[in-house]
């Protein structure tokens, strides 16, 4: 679970999980002080994250010399408000047949199954 706390005064936000803390804010562009992560950054940064964590626990699984995963993730938005999370996967060290097999499973990391499915919010009152 993760809280966060925005104290009077900015759009600056700090939050935590567990031992962790980070810190998010709006764009200087959006009016906030641009100290942070935008909180759509955090999303791709989830999507991100778990894909290659998700290509290193395949590659050690299956004992293969993979040396970095690099990725990037960013969200698209057309017009009538559909969204595409858009992403590359860099893989060094596997051979072109392993990095197939890792580039496969990738839309079927956990983040990008949560974020494939409806989601519905739900307000919990303390």
């Amino acid at each position: 679970m993760i809280q966060a706390n925005n104290p009077a005064g900015s759009y600056r936000t700090k939050f935590t999980s567990r031992t962790e803390t980070a810190e998010a804010d709006l764009s200087l562009a959006k009016g906030g002080g641009g100290q942070g992560f935008g909180p759509h950054e955090l999303i791709e940064a989830g999507l991100a994250t778990c894909m290659v964590i998700t290509a290193r626990m395949y590659a050690v699984e299956h004992h293969w010399p993979l040396e970095d995963a690099r990725c990037q993730v960013r969200i698209e938005k057309n017009a009538t408000g559909d969204i595409t999370f858009v992403y590359s996967l860099e893989l060094t060290g596997l051979s072109p047949e392993q990095q197939q097999k890792i580039l496969a499973l990738m839309s079927h990391c956990p983040v990008a199954r949560t974020l494939s499915k409806p989601a519905t919010l739900q307000l919990e009152n303390p």
